[in-house]
């Protein structure tokens, strides 16, 4: 929501909804002067996959003639690669873009922050094959003649240049004729360097035919060591270092001597970093749990780090006769997510072309009918269109037949009137007579 009141140092991520892909950058940075750059949300094309962000990292792709692209189509591989303070969590296989438009997985891996400890030492263990440390004071000695032999005579670096310290000494009497003494070399100094201390306990161990540790009898002497001294002189027998040991922070677990922060979407699982389960979401850095959706709601995918990565979701429908679909039939989309379909050849759509996921509401899917239906459904239009032109005809003629007749009827029935008139006046006039005439007619036969 780029309306809300955001103020200068405010990062905003860009997450585009499924069936889009997303130009620019992933993530927006407020300034005085306004953001920082720009994110765009385009549809994509069927065989296309949705962009790939990663934060504190970078991906690198090839087609499959191992050609490097910055299309993400069919065949398409692609790696992240962090930072150098960074490193990649979750799973690290390579990424492939399928025919569907979908990647091979939901859960893309994603870049953790590497903490410098807050303790690092390496332990040192030295034997020797005479009698001493037996008190106190020859154990307060020992660890003088230490100091000054690794430092001023030896040279190790780490002591030399500040970077590490002794600490945790102890020399002790293993038997009547054998003595140990222990410390650790604590780094004080560019932590991020995890050679430092290993380097310098291996320096020591390679001296180990040049240790001679002398030390004065006298009180009044500060202790000294020297390679051949004619004093109390004492020569180690074995030298032996161990291994680096990091101490870090409840929230953050070790991983080649540093500590890794688990990145937003993770969470801190038995020493490592898990992407928190579909359903639930982590906006933070080094947690150590994640967040559950609100009843009703969930996530589309493991790895979500935003509450408003949970929604009600919907299934792409299965349509008939589809060549093509933004997302694959069958997968689940979020709330307000749009999947475009196109029909086979020789099919058209019916209505829409679109599927929006609108939970509330009924469900309209688009529909592919064939072209010859419509033809067929055209000529049945056709054919009843003339059949009932043909049936009005026909009444038509059928009533104009029945007029007729009606008037023939009419005319005879008056002529027969006029004809009874007729007759009847000739029998009612008064000069007529049909014995007169009757005679009449008979003397003209004779």
């Amino acid at each position: 929501n780029f309306t809300s009141p955001y103020v200068a140092g405010d990062v905003v991520a860009v997450y585009c909804s499924s069936g889009y892909t997303s130009s620019g950058t992933g993530t927006l940075i407020c300034s005085a002067s306004g953001w920082d750059a720009s994110a765009t949300c385009t549809q994509k094309d069927s065989n296309q996959c949705s962009s790939i962000r990663v934060t504190s990292g970078s991906v690198t792709c090839t087609d499959s003639a191992r050609a490097a692209t910055t299309t993400y189509t069919d065949g398409v591989s692609c790696k992240i690669t962090c930072d150098s303070d960074h490193i990649t969590v979750g799973d690290t296989n390579a990424i492939v873009c399928g025919s569907t438009g979908t990647w091979n997985q939901t859960d893309y891996p994603s870049c953790a922050a590497l903490q410098v400890p807050d303790k690092r030492t390496v332990s040192v263990t030295m034997t020797f094959a005479t009698s001493y440390c037996s008190s106190a004071s020859e154990s307060s000695k020992m660890e003088a003649a230490l100091s000054v032999t690794l430092e001023d005579v030896q040279k190790i670096s780490c002591l030399v240049n500040d970077k590490c310290e002794i600490e945790d000494f102890t020399c002790a009497k293993s038997s009547d004729s054998a003595f140990s003494l222990s410390f650790k070399l604590s780094q004080t100094a560019d932590m991020t360097d995890i050679t430092i201390l290993t380097e310098s306990a291996a320096a020591i161990e390679a001296a180990l035919e040049d240790l001679t540790f002398s030390i004065s009898t006298s009180k009044k002497k500060r202790a000294i060591i020297s390679l051949r001294s004619a004093t109390f002189t004492f020569a180690p027998t074995a030298v032996t270092p161990a291994e680096q040991v990091s101490t870090c922070a409840s929230n953050t677990y070790l991983k080649d001597n540093l500590c890794v922060e688990c990145p937003e979407g993770y969470y801190l699982n038995s020493g490592a970093c898990s992407a928190c389960a579909i359903g639930s979401y982590n906006p933070s850095t080094g947690a150590t749990s994640c967040t559950t959706c609100d009843s009703g709601l969930t996530t589309l995918a493991k790895g979500s780090n935003a509450v408003t990565q949970c929604t009600t979701t919907c299934t792409v429908p299965q349509v008939d006769n589809v060549n093509t679909t933004t997302l694959p039939m069958g997968s689940t989309i979020e709330k307000g997510a749009v999947v475009m379909f196109t029909c086979d050849d020789g099919y058209s759509m019916e209505d829409t072309a679109l599927y929006t996921c609108a939970p509330s509401y009924d469900e309209i899917k688009p529909v592919c009918t064939t072209d010859n239906n419509n033809m067929l459904w055209y000529l049945i239009g056709v054919c009843g269109g003339i059949l009932i032109l043909a049936l009005f005809l026909l009444v038509c003629f059928c009533c104009g037949i029945k007029m007729r007749n009606k008037e023939e009827d009419d005319s005879t029935e008056s002529a027969t009137s006029r004809s009874n008139y007729i007759l009847e006046n000739k029998y009612n006039a008064d000069n007529y007579s049909p014995k007169t005439k009757e005679a009449e007619y008979a003397n003209d036969k004779v």
